[in-house]
């Protein structure tokens, strides 16, 4: 069991995923909340654009139906009443009585009028039930000819939102790198500033072993031998201190990352590889290629285009329509052959406002104040942009000058651990001689390593004001 246990605790550290930036940010363009969601947003937009270009072709609707009615009338409608020859002569006909011969013609026009006009009043009244069944279908184009430009124009507004959210999720992609890149360096500093801690104290452990055994043969005094010791006891409470805030880090990196397992890093700190041009040409370059750039450059085109859609609120609309329906009807609930019937009607119209109260001259001045507002945010990103490069080109500037002089401080202060460890060891220098020479290597270690991180994000942040690829 001790030796399985054993062999598991060897086998941890394989089984833990080793991470590389770019695999940290291949995770994090796939799993990145906010950039799915800028995903979703751009998708909305491109089918917003399809919905507007759909307005130029014609619009066809297909309509049609069935319908079964049946009538129960009220028998005060349906009731015969007194016909027209009963009431020419009461209720017996005028045949039947005895008349001069010479109206016998005259008596024979009128009954046949009455019977006639029976008929037809006959013919007039409903049954107490009728069943009818009727059915219809229809088809109708209609297509806008002209709208005074709003269509061009609405086209021309959805294509450049298409292009917005094209930039603006290029722009979360890139801060999403940026981010991503800062808390991975991060991580690494810390796991860094650790292992100096730690490689610190085992260092002043081994002096102090060796102090011990000095002062075991008399070679050293007693406060030598407590000198050591307090050493380490003072390097002790900065190693849990570093533990801390690497395990901080790298629990701010997997939250960047939405991931739960243990990770452990596989990139070092390196000194990066600076290439840039001098600064008026850096300010060139960030005003030509950053994406912010871009955005207020079309949000100034929609707002001119805006402008234009309002002014055509004062032409004519005109549209073009046809329609064509077939439709048929029967009684008792049937439909016959002979029973169906057509029409159909085509058509042009159009519309065009003669007053409006003055709401159209008002929209057309409020498009023109977000017009030139538009060109005065554009001026105003265009100063900010250039404050930002001059900001990062110094910035870059003042961190590689320090990273110079760190380097030159490592140098110096592994110099001067190894004269002081070889004079103690000779009893020529003294023990304070050597916690001086290690507390100077491990600040300037520690600072070295600051100034390298330091140059990485000053470099990245450089990149990301002159809109280069992170």
């Amino acid at each position: 069991m001790k030796r399985l246990l054993c062999a598991l605790l060897l086998l941890l550290p394989l089984l833990v995923q080793a991470l590389t930036l770019d695999e940290a940010l291949d995770i994090a363009l796939k799993n990145n909340r906010t950039l799915k969601q800028q995903w979703e947003s751009k998708a909305a937009v491109d089918q917003e654009y399809n919905n507007v270009l759909g307005s130029f072709f014609p619009q066809v609707t297909l309509s049609g139906g069935y319908q079964l009615e049946q009538m129960n009338y009220p028998e005060s409608a349906t009731k015969a009443g007194q016909t027209a020859s009963s009431s020419i002569n009461g209720t017996d006909s005028l045949s039947s009585h005895a008349v001069p011969n010479n109206d016998e013609m005259l008596i024979e026009n009128d009954e046949t009028i009455a019977s006639y006009l029976d008929n037809v009043v006959g013919g007039m009244r409903p049954d107490e039930t009728e069943k009818t069944a009727s059915i219809y279908a229809g088809v109708k184009v209609e297509q806008v000819v002209f709208m005074g430009g709003k269509l061009i124009n609405g086209l021309k507004v959805a294509n450049k939102a298409m292009t917005i959210q094209d930039k603006q999720y290029a722009l979360a992609k890139q801060d999403l790198i940026y981010n991503i890149t800062q808390a991975y360096y991060g991580a690494v500093l810390a796991r860094d500033l650790l292992e100096i801690q730690r490689q610190a104290l085992e260092l002043a452990q081994m002096h102090r072993d060796q102090v011990n055994n000095m002062y075991e043969n008399g070679l050293v005094s007693e406060y030598d031998k407590l000198r050591a010791d307090l050493e380490v006891s003072r390097l002790e409470p900065d190693v849990v201190e570093a533990e801390n805030r690497y395990k901080l880090a790298m629990e701010s990196l997997k939250s960047e990352l939405d991931m739960k397992e243990d990770v452990t890093l596989d990139d070092e700190i390196a000194e990066p590889e600076v290439n840039r041009n001098d600064l008026q040409t850096s300010i060139d370059e960030g005003l030509k290629n950053r994406i912010e750039m871009d955005l207020s450059n079309i949000g100034v085109e929609i707002q001119k285009t805006l402008l234009t859609t309002e002014k055509g609120n004062f032409l004519p609309n005109i549209g073009i329509s046809a329609e064509y329906q077939y439709f048929g009807s029967g009684e008792d609930y049937k439909i016959e052959s002979d029973d169906y019937g057509d029409s159909w009607s085509v058509g042009i119209g159009f519309s065009m406002p003669l007053f409006t109260g003055f709401s159209n001259t008002a929209k057309i001045k409020k498009a023109r104040h977000n017009y030139r507002k538009s060109m005065i945010e554009h001026e105003d990103l265009t100063s900010k942009i250039e404050l930002q490069i001059r900001n990062t080109y110094y910035e870059l500037d003042r961190d590689l000058e320090k990273l110079g002089s760190q380097r030159k401080n490592v140098e110096l202060a592994e110099r001067g651990e190894q004269i002081a460890e070889s004079r103690y060891q000779n009893q020529v220098g003294t023990q304070l001689e050597v916690f001086d020479a290690q507390l100077q290597l491990r600040s300037t270690r520690l600072s070295y390593l600051n100034a390298v991180y330091d140059v990485i994000m000053s470099w990245e942040a450089f990149k990301k004001a002159v809109g280069r690829d992170l």
